[in-house]
C-alpha cells in the first residue's frame, strides 16, 4: 500500500486550518477531509483533524507467473528399420529402449513449460527458441499444446497464447543423429 501525504506549508512551517464563524475575518481552509485516513479494507476511516493534512491512499497488487520450463530426450529409433522421424510413426529398432544416438538415429526433444500453481498470474505471449545439438537435422515437430512451433537454419521458434497458474503445455521436435 502506498500513501501519499500533502502538507499545507507557509516559509517551512506547518499551517493548521482556521475555522470561525466571524465573516468579516479571512478564513484559511483545507480540502483535509481525508487528513491522517487508513484504509480498512476497502473502506476509508476519515480522521477529522483539522490539521492541514490531505492524504490519498492506494493499493497496488504486483501479479507475476512463476514459469519453469523443462527439456527432456529420448532415442525414438536407431534409424535401422522403418521408423519415419518426421511423423514420428514407423516401427523402432530396437523395439524396446533403451536405444543408442548413434548416426541415423531419431531423436525426439519434448519442452514442457509449467507456471506453477502459486502463481498470482497467468503468463501471456510466451515464446520459447531453442538450437538445436551441433551433429543433428531437424527432421519434424509435434505443436502439441503450443500455437506454433517452427524451424530455420537449426532454431526452434514455440509460441503459446496464455497458461495459466497450475497449468503445463508441451511440444516436440525430432531431430536425427549426424
Amino acid at each position: 500500500m502506498f500513501t501519499v501525504t500533502a502538507i499545507a506549508v507557509d516559509g517551512g512551517t506547518k499551517v493548521s486550518e482556521v475555522r470561525n464563524a466571524d465573516l468579516e475575518v479571512q478564513q484559511v481552509v483545507w480540502a483535509d477531509a481525508a487528513s491522517s485516513s487508513s484504509l480498512s479494507g476497502s473502506a476509508v476511516e476519515l480522521d477529522p483533524a483539522l490539521n492541514g493534512e490531505a492524504k490519498a491512499e492506494t493499493r497496488i497488487i504486483i501479479t507475476a507467473p512463476q514459469l519453469t520450463a523443462t527439456k527432456t530426450a529420448v532415442v525414438l529409433d536407431e534409424g535401422l528399420g522403418t521408423f519415419d522421424c518426421e511423423t514420428g510413426t514407423g516401427t523402432a529398432t530396437p523395439a524396446t529402449a533403451p536405444r543408442a544416438p548413434i548416426p541415423g538415429a531419431c531423436v525426439e526433444y519434448t519442452i514442457t513449460v509449467e507456471n506453477d500453481t502459486n502463481a498470482s498470474a497467468a503468463a501471456a505471449d510466451i515464446t520459447i527458441i531453442d538450437a538445436l545439438p551441433t551433429g543433428t537435422t531437424y527432421e519434424g515437430k509435434t505443436d502439441g499444446d503450443f500455437t506454433s512451433v517452427t524451424e530455420s537454419s537449426g532454431t526452434v521458434t514455440a509460441t503459446l497464447t496464455t497458461l495459466a497458474a497450475g497449468d503445463s503445455a508441451s511440444f516436440t521436435i525430432r531431430v536425427t543423429v549426424d
